[in-house]
């Protein structure tokens, strides 16, 4: 079945205004709409677009990813490419991938948008350094074995841990 231009402009609008009050699912499903080819759909890039920034929101990243990928392979001369490389970045730091993301990163083409994304990919990368350094320090995995004592996998990190060279006397029998 066809629609009609108006009946994809609307879609648009509506998923905008969705999107807009900060309903992601919601807008996600109306971007869906969009996202198919069809002669009278002016916004088939728009709905790859948005149902990419929804879904990443909505902090669903195999979705946001997907949609994403699809625009920038299937529609490589967009206007707007850029925008959409930089929340393709951003959905592979989430998901802590930052060879993807560098990858993306460097296809942006605007200067002022890749000085940002060159940002974010510095944010990303010092967050997850601080976030394995806390999540891997010997006080932490303590802490947290103390809280669920018949874990092996944690007893056998701390271990491991504590065989390393450098540790003290104190550490090593505690």
């Amino acid at each position: 079945f066809t629609q009609s231009k108006k009946m994809f402009q609307e879609n648009y609008l509506k998923g905008k205004t969705l999107f807009d009050n900060e309903n992601y699912t919601e807008a996600l499903s109306t971007f869906k709409e969009l996202a198919v080819e069809n002669p009278n759909n002016q916004f088939v890039e728009y709905g790859f677009y948005y149902c990419g920034l929804s879904a990443f929101r909505a902090g669903e990243w195999e979705d946001a990813r997907f949609y994403l990928l699809e625009l920038v392979q299937k529609y490589p001369t967009w206007k707007q490419k850029d925008e959409a490389n930089y929340l393709l970045a951003n959905v592979f730091l989430e998901e802590k991938d930052t060879t993807k993301a560098f990858f993306y990163v460097n296809e942006i083409k605007d200067k002022e948008l890749s000085v940002q994304a060159q940002e974010m990919l510095a944010y990303y990368d010092f967050a997850h350094y601080v976030a394995d350094v806390y999540n891997n320090s010997l006080d932490t995995l303590k802490f947290q074995l103390a809280s669920d004592p018949e874990n092996y996998k944690l007893a056998k990190k701390i271990a491991k841990k504590l065989n390393k060279k450098g540790n003290t006397f104190e550490e090593k029998i505690y």
